[in-house]
């Protein structure tokens, strides 16, 4: 196995367990329909590394065991490997390259993959999908969402695309 290989899969991992430790550890506040997951303000790491896609895809499955629902499993992964997928893009694009013009783009997929995607199952799962509840819903999913991928989410930009140890671990992917 390559040492870049051996790096991205530890990376990709402590990705996972921080998700895990930080969704589980603010347990209170990570679920529900009003919900401040900390966690999710490491959805802008793709951004500079590819492995945090599958870290974060590992760290989400394994929280969203906790809720013991099937749907929110599953779904609630999607919304989250959708959006870092699609920040992975948005740092592919832009070169990884950190910005503080590009730290507002890399927040958005999350905040909409969680409000829509975790709005509209949470609604189903806990009021009715046909009660009308869901725009109420995804807007507080999407505010909570908001708030810690901005407030924390782009700090950690900051930090990591300052830190060329750390955002150069996969700057050719």
């Amino acid at each position: 196995m390559r040492k870049n290989s051996l790096r991205r899969i530890v990376y990709g991992g402590i990705i996972a367990a921080l998700y895990i430790a930080l969704t589980l550890g603010f347990a209170p506040i990570s679920f529900g329909t009003l919900q401040f997951r900390v966690s999710e303000a490491l959805t802008v790491l793709p951004f500079f590394m590819p492995e945090a896609v599958w870290g974060l895809g590992v760290g989400c499955f394994v929280s969203n065991l906790y809720t013991g629902n099937a749907f929110d499993i599953v779904l609630g992964t999607f919304a989250t490997v959708l959006a870092a997928v699609i920040t992975c893009y948005i740092g592919k694009r832009q070169k990884r390259e950190f910005s503080l013009k590009k730290a507002w783009y890399a927040p958005l997929p999350a905040v909409i993959s969680n409000a829509l995607i975790v709005g509209y199952t949470l609604t189903f799962l806990y009021v009715d999908a046909v009660s009308g509840a869901f725009p109420i819903i995804a807007l507080q999913i999407g505010a909570g969402e908001l708030a810690v991928c901005y407030i924390m989410g782009v700090p950690l930009m900051y930090f990591f695309g300052k830190n060329k140890f750390l955002s150069g671990s996969s700057r050719q992917g």
